[in-house]
């Protein structure tokens, strides 16, 4: 056996019995040709291996409020001895990058290993390529081999660890790992196992042969070449069970293919939620993997015209019904039809009829009472009879200038600017109760105002600057405004500051329910907490009333015995 070594990685081998490899040292015919050597001077280019072996983050760059390090922990290495993590000095609220360099002269791929320990879906290690994010990781995973393709140009690599505002995981660290980036090699385009020029070849010939054995590029027997036969497929449709084939150009009539048969009376189970049984393909069944529908510029639209509804079914309720009969989506229902008796209803408010339409609900059927929640803190609650709202205030919608006859115009935006502190207008209730149980409170003592305050009011009489008519949506008069009796909430905080509200307890982050004791842009009066003011004030007074009738019996008495004695 002899070896001729032609280039670094081609070698050609010849036996003794007239045996040929190309490629091989072990040809089992007269010439054998294994494509895994490149002729053509195509191939593949590694432009960087690192594995951080030199523990040194070179040539790659970190930056951020802590910046990345080498490491040995064994736990944290994909291989070798070392790997690139974040440090557990990253705070919350704090990010650390690492960043990498490279220019690909025709197409590439960048493949690294990753791991993290972090706090779920809130600490994040995302990978970006030119600025745009590819991969978001968090949570405890090991380390897994990733990949992703690169177009001819300079780009940057960045890999970023974002920690949020609370709370940590696992080690709270990231880490990655062999870090290998090719391109393809120009000159080839691509690794071909086998080259023959003879002047005839062209896209979509074939390699035959004369009778004497000669071979020669030549169109197929169905057409080819230049301008005949590009193999395109020109017909490809499915109509009911009957498959229809052709390619362009290549002098064959469309071919038909009866599948009818297929089904043969069995059941053939597909993945994510296909089945097909009995020759028909229909949605239904068990996903057996993540699934995803990616729309793009699509709309993804559920056709309600018929009678059909849309459900989501959950472990002991209908989660959300869509009622396409009803026009009315209903959430929490524990089963049946969805409660639409107040649809079409009509009501009057001042003159004007107007007709209720009911397109949502929640009711989940338990005797406790059905909610919503909003955000982390807000809720609604419906107890039978009452319904509840918790989360510190109830804001009315209002502005001074809002008009919802501009929702959705420029105007609506212009004119909301808030003046008030979210008064509501008008509120009706009949018995309106305040919870007073002496269970409830503690550090109860006499009252110290009384008389002397109510003395020092000043009662007031006003108009509010701008009054609107919320039904007919207009400004009100000022001829017909509706003047308003009061205090002003400036004068009553140099009296009794208690009945004035000037802050309140603002919520400043959902997540960790932050709250901030912030002063309103407008100060409102508590007129109930005057109440017990004005009570001790009548009580004083009525201790003075009765000395003075007591003084006034005595005077009496003293001008009787007066009058009796000069008679």
């Amino acid at each position: 056996m002899k070896k001729i070594l032609i280039l670094p990685l081609l070698f050609i081998t010849y036996f003794s019995t007239a045996q040929v490899g190309i490629g091989t040292t072990t040809p089992d015919a007269t010439l054998h040709i294994v494509g895994t050597t490149v002729l053509s001077g195509g191939g593949t280019t590694t432009l960087l291996n690192d594995g951080f072996e030199d523990s040194s983050l070179a040539p790659f760059t970190t930056s951020g409020d802590v910046t990345w390090q080498t490491t040995t922990n064994a736990a944290e290495i994909n291989s070798g001895s070392f790997s690139a993590r974040t440090r557990s000095s990253l705070d919350d609220s704090e990010s650390s990058t690492l960043q990498y360099i490279t220019t690909i002269t025709t197409t590439g791929t960048v493949e690294f290993a990753v791991t993290t320990s972090t706090e779920a879906t809130w600490d994040t290690l995302t990978f970006f390529i030119d600025g745009v994010s590819q991969q978001v990781w968090s949570g405890i995973n090991a380390y897994t081999t990733v990949s992703y393709p690169l177009t001819t140009g300079t780009h940057t690599l960045t890999w970023t660890y974002d920690k949020d505002g609370t709370s940590d995981g696992g080690n709270d660290r990231v880490a990655i790992d062999d870090v290998l980036i090719t391109e393809t090699s120009a000159g080839g385009g691509g690794s071909y196992t086998f080259r023959l020029e003879d002047g005839q070849e062209q896209a979509g010939y074939v390699l035959t042969s004369d009778a004497n054995g000669n071979g020669t590029w030549q169109a197929s027997s169905g057409g080819g070449g230049a301008g005949t036969d590009d193999q395109t497929i020109d017909v490809f449709s499915l109509s009911g069970s009957t498959l229809s084939l052709s390619l362009e150009g290549d002098g064959v009539a469309t071919q038909t293919v009866d599948l009818s048969g297929l089904g043969g009376g069995g059941s053939y189970s597909f993945e994510n939620g296909i089945n097909e049984s009995g020759g028909t393909v229909k949605l239904g069944g068990v996903l057996t993997g993540r699934t995803t529908i990616d729309l793009s510029t699509n709309d993804l639209i559920i056709d309600g015209t018929s009678s059909g509804d849309f459900e989501i079914e959950g472990n002991a309720k209908r989660m959300m019904t869509a009622t396409s009969s009803l026009d009315f989506v209903s959430f929490g229902d524990s089963g049946g039809t969805p409660n639409t008796a107040l649809d079409n209803q009509t009501y009057s408010i001042a003159g004007t009829s107007y007709t209720l339409d009911v397109v949502l609900g929640y009711y989940s059927g338990n005797t406790g009472g059905s909610g919503f929640k909003m955000g982390s803190i807000e809720y609604m609650l419906d107890g039978g009879a009452e319904l509840f709202m918790d989360g510190g205030a109830a804001i009315s919608p209002f502005y001074d200038t809002f008009d919802f006859a501009d929702l959705g115009t420029t105007d609506a935006i212009v004119n909301s600017t808030r003046t008030t502190t979210g008064e509501w207008e008008d509120i009706y209730v009949q018995n309106a109760v305040t919870v007073s149980d002496k269970r409830t409170k503690e550090n109860i003592n006499s009252l110290q105002y009384g008389l002397t305050e109510i003395l020092k009011l000043k009662p007031v009489s006003f108009d509010y600057k701008k009054q609107i008519d919320r039904q007919r949506r207009y400004n009100v008069p000022n001829h017909l405004r509706r003047q308003k009796l009061g205090f002003v909430a400036q004068d009553l905080l140099g009296v009794i500051p208690e009945v004035v509200k000037t802050h309140d307890w603002k919520v400043t982050d959902e997540k960790s329910k932050t709250v901030e004791y912030k002063e309103n842009n407008r100060y409102g009066v508590m007129y109930s907490d005057i109440v017990p003011v004005t009570v001790k004030a009548i009580q004083e007074q009525q201790v003075q009333i009765e000395e003075l009738k007591s003084e006034i019996s005595e005077l009496k008495l003293l001008v009787k015995t007066f009058t009796q004695e000069k008679k």
